[in-house]
Parts: C-alpha cells; sequence; structure tokens
C-alpha cells in the first residue's frame, strides 16, 4: 500500500511540473481573482505602496518626464486617460497637455485579456468589463507584482444589471502585471510599474480608464476581422467573413454610443 501510495503521489508532482506551463500559456490556467479587503493591499503581504513608490520612482520618473514633456504635457499632467482597447490588445495614455488639450503619451501591449467584445455581465464569465471606470487604489501585494482596482461594476453597470434583473455581477477587476488573466488587464511586470507610478504621481481621483471592444476611433462597427478573434467570445463568423451578434443586451448601443463620443476625445495629432 505504501508504494502504491508513493507511485501515486510521484505521477502527481510529475502531471504538475510537465503541465503547468501547458495549462498556463494555454489559457487553461489562468489568473484567479484579485482577494481584497477595501484597503490599500489587497493580499497579506509586507509591502507598503510608499514603499514601493521608493523602489520605482527612481527607475522611472525621470523617464515619464521626458515621456510627457516629448507630448508637449507636464508631468504630472492635471488630468490622465487610459484607453483599454480589447481586440488591439493596447492600452494607450493621454494626458491633458499645457494648452488643456488632450496628448497622446504611448501605447502599452496589454500582455494577457480574456473573454472577448462585450461587457462584463456576471461574475465568473472571464469578460473584462466595458464603459468608464476610474481607480480605487494601488495593491502593491498583488499576485500579480502590482496592481490598481478599478470600480467595476460602476453606477451604470449597477443600473443596467437592475434593468435585466441580473444579480452577482461579479468584481475585483484589476489592472496588474503579470501575462495572466481572468477579467482583468495583465501588463506585464515593467509596465505596470511605469502605469502603478504615474497613477500615484498623477492622482487616482485625475485617472480615468475608459475600455472599449474595439476602436471606435477606427471602426463605426464592428470590424469584420479581427485581429485577435479569439477574443470576439459576443461575435461569431459567418462565411463571408461578417460578423454577426450571439449576444446582444438591449442597453449595449447606449454605451457603445457614449463610448464612441468619448473615444473622439483622443485623436493623435498629425506631425507637421
Amino acid at each position: 500500500m505504501r508504494i502504491k501510495k508513493q507511485y501515486l503521489l510521484t505521477a502527481i508532482l510529475i502531471t504538475l511540473v510537465v503541465g503547468f506551463p501547458f495549462m498556463t500559456n494555454s489559457g487553461l490556467w489562468k489568473c484567479a481573482p484579485e482577494v481584497t479587503n477595501g484597503s490599500d493591499i489587497g493580499r497579506k503581504g509586507t509591502r507598503t505602496h510608499e514603499g514601493i513608490i521608493k523602489i520605482i520612482a527612481p527607475k522611472y520618473r525621470d523617464k515619464l518626464k521626458k515621456m510627457f514633456a516629448d507630448a508637449g504635457s507636464d508631468y504630472p499632467p492635471k488630468k490622465l486617460t487610459m484607453l483599454a482597447l480589447k481586440d488591439e490588445g493596447d492600452l494607450e495614455v493621454w494626458a491633458r497637455d499645457k494648452k488643456g488639450e488632450w496628448a497622446y503619451i504611448a501605447t502599452y501591449l496589454i500582455t494577457a485579456a480574456s473573454g472577448g467584445a462585450g461587457p462584463k455581465l456576471k461574475r465568473g464569465d472571464y469578460q473584462i468589463p466595458e464603459g468608464i471606470y476610474s481607480i480605487l487604489w494601488h495593491n502593491p501585494n498583488s499576485s500579480y507584482h502590482l496592481s490598481m482596482k478599478l470600480n467595476y461594476p460602476n453606477k451604470f453597470d449597477k443600473e443596467m444589471a437592475k434593468r435585466d434583473k441580473r444579480a452577482r455581477l461579479g468584481g475585483d477587476i484589476f489592472i496588474h502585471g503579470k501575462a495572466a488573466s481572468i477579467g482583468c488587464i495583465a501588463m506585464g511586470d515593467a509596465p505596470i510599474e511605469e502605469l502603478y507610478l504615474m497613477v500615484h504621481d498623477i492622482g487616482k481621483r485625475n485617472t480615468k480608464v475608459i475600455v472599449m471592444p474595439y476602436d471606435f476611433r477606427v471602426h463605426d462597427e464592428p470590424p469584420k476581422k479581427s485581429s485577435k478573434p479569439d477574443r470576439l467570445k459576443y461575435f461569431s463568423f459567418i462565411d463571408s467573413g461578417e460578423i454577426v451578434w450571439k449576444q446582444k443586451p438591449e442597453w449595449l448601443p447606449e454605451l457603445y454610443k457614449e463610448l464612441k463620443v468619448e473615444s473622439k476625445k483622443y485623436i493623435r495629432k498629425k506631425k507637421l
């Protein structure tokens, strides 16, 4: 009996060691939702927000000052907007420049994002929310290096859930490091350090995060061929290559109209 138990334990260990990279890279093993306690620290740990800032500020603050200056903006600016584009897999950073206009600063690659086009409707649907959000707090003890919590569900999300008679909307949606996601926006470790410092310097109250299924500045309708078709959960491809809705909440056009209007504020200036 003891020998059989040893063989069983050995088999389990081999499966875990061999299978872990596969499960992680294939998307079978994604990040679990963050556990938060409503404070600046999401999970139990010894790191503090102030301690993290002391570490990352010397690494990135001069770089950020130059990035913003090259775009014609002060650092820190008065206002900051992050545009998260699901289909494109990009997170754009924009700031109010010295003239009070929005200036494009940089684009960061989203390293992992679960779900597809369409808003988050319930807990466990693996969707990244879509809408206009704020950042509630920094989390220096994230399981994914560093993270910043979004205020999902926001007022609009709650109102639409009430209209649909939906409960259990989920939560714990973060912008974080690493390259794994279940409903969060993963940015990788070095980029999240820059973004973490950026929001600290500018202020959470002065930062807005807009999450869109695709770039409304480029497409009036869903793109016929997605750059990442596996993310278009709410669409299906037909023979012509066009995309049709599988599932469409009645209020979705209202949300997308608002996001489209909002996105038009962030147009890159042509270089002379």
